[in-house]
């Protein structure tokens, strides 16, 4: 069960990170280019 948790925790900071990396990544750029 720890590992478990653990391993969803993991999940969801890399998942938070992936948003976080789309948003800066990908937004933002199509709007300076606009």
């Amino acid at each position: 069960m720890e590992k478990m948790e653990t391993s969803l925790e993991n999940i969801n900071n890399i998942l938070k990170k992936v948003e976080q990396n789309t948003y800066f990544g990908c937004y933002m750029p199509e709007e300076k280019l606009e």
